[in-house]
């Protein structure tokens, strides 16, 4: 009886497959072709082609990058808001999404638009045609492009192991040349900047960042530490905008930096050995690059003046940069330092022993011009260890330091000359007309 029917079977089977392959390609489509204009579209660079991907990092399911992936799916686009997301992970091709609602947290549940294959996504050429094909299948109003992997500040982000472990040598990323680049074409190509572009990555929120960036984008969102493994909270950022799809630029880009600050306010602890013990190094910042070539004018003074003063304000100098609010990687052999250049600034302004008006001044205007430039920031300030309730034994009694000095946007200044990397004299900030901080780094490391 049952072979009978087999050939029915199979090819019920055969008509089901077909049916549902040429369903799904024609409502790709369909949304592809007609979609309406969007209020936002929301692009996701997500770069998990690294150690990422080796669930060495914290996240529910091993993968970060899958993890924060079924975080947006948790909300999914909506007819007001497209959320697409190119990925590339170790050992599989890059595939294009276009995100959807779905309540399975373990797996990936929205369509698979595009399969690219392995590609690099540390060249520039290859975030520029993921724009491009963004913007071209989903016009909106405005637009955020989201770049998402490990961050190095002005040394670069978005490193690629081309999907292979251990990784080749050297490790591909884009470098801030590169970005630059990439982010020049397509905006010449749309004729408008993109309106935010967010780091969901360690330490890019730079002043040399911002000044590399300044006319491709209206926005950057970043942080001046690293950031949890646990990354940006996109269920709340993408459900605040949903739920407000006609929200402005700014207030967009304060709602994520809202939405991070209240995420690990209550969700930054892990726990171990009987402890909760918190992250507290964390830090976020919204920045309007419209006000960028501003700050490097005053940050341009400022820096001149601290040359022709340096030979009498040297142990004053000293003093006020070792005293700042320090942001510092250690993925790397070599520490990278990083400071909140308005906590050096205001330390240079409120010290007694430096009496010269015009460094007063100049570290004034630069102040004023930083909190013109940040629109919204947020960094925690410390706390205990044992911070929900207290294991047997155990008292609170130790603290663990925030980030109390940060404003919003760091800047480059090692503390001795061995820390000194040739690659930043090639950056924008070093080589066009605001370039005395580099010259003023040099001075203060006696670099010849």
């Amino acid at each position: 009886m049952f072979k009978k029917y087999l050939p029915l079977a199979l090819s019920l089977v055969l008509v089901f497959i077909v049916f549902n392959y040429f369903f799904i390609e024609v409502w790709i489509d369909f949304q592809l072709a007609e979609s309406p204009l969007k209020q936002w579209t929301i692009m996701v660079y997500l770069d998990a082609d690294n150690d990422i991907d080796l669930g060495l990092f914290e996240s529910p399911y091993g993968s970060k990058g899958i993890a924060d992936f079924n975080e947006m799916e948790m909300v999914g686009s909506t007819s007001d808001v497209a959320v697409v997301v190119q990925m590339d992970r170790l050992n599989s091709s890059a595939v294009r999404y276009l995100v959807m609602k779905d309540n399975d947290t373990r797996i990936v549940g929205s369509p698979m638009l595009q399969d690219l294959g392995e590609v690099n996504m540390g060249d520039p050429d290859t975030l520029t045609d993921f724009i491009r094909w963004a913007v071209t299948n989903f016009w909106a109003r405005r637009y955020c492009l989201i770049i998402w992997d490990h961050g190095l500040g002005f040394q670069g982000v978005c490193k690629d192991w081309n999907g292979v472990s251990p990784p080749p040598t050297p490790v591909e990323n884009l470098t801030m040349t590169e970005l630059k680049s990439a982010l020049s074409k397509i905006t010449n190509e749309i004729a408008r900047p993109i309106d935010i572009i967010g780091f969901d990555a360690c330490l890019m929120q730079m002043t040399e960042v911002a000044y590399q960036i300044r006319n491709y984008a209206t926005v950057m969102v970043g942080s001046e530490e690293t950031i949890p493994g646990y990354g940006w909270p996109y269920h709340y950022i993408l459900q605040n905008l949903t739920n407000t799809p006609y929200m402005g630029v700014s207030q967009f880009a304060q709602k994520i930096v809202g939405a991070y600050r209240d995420y690990y306010k209550s969700h930054s602890t892990i726990y171990y050995d009987g402890s909760i013990i918190p992250t507290t190094r964390l830090t976020l910042s919204a920045v309007n690059l419209t006000q960028i070539n501003a700050l490097s004018m005053t940050l341009n003074n400022f820096a001149s003046r601290l040359i022709d003063k340096y030979s009498v304000l040297r142990d004053e100098l000293m003093r006020c940069r070792n005293l700042a609010q320090e942001f510092m990687t250690g993925e790397l052999v070599e520490p990278w330092y990083y400071v909140d250049l308005y906590n050096f600034t205001q330390l240079v302004y409120s010290d007694e022993d430096i009496s010269d008006l015009e460094v007063k001044t100049t570290a004034r205007n630069l102040m004023e011009t930083i909190n013109k430039t940040v629109i919204f920031e947020w960094h925690d300030l410390g706390r205990y260890k044992y911070l929900r309730y207290f294991p047997r034994g155990k008292e609170e009694t130790e603290w663990f330091l925030g980030c109390p000095g940060s404003h919003g946007l760091s800047i480059y200044f090692p503390k001795n000359s061995t820390h000194y990397h040739s690659s930043y004299s090639q950056l924008d900030i070093s080589t066009e007309s605001c370039f005395y901080w580099n010259k003023f780094l040099k001075v203060y490391l006696e670099i010849g």
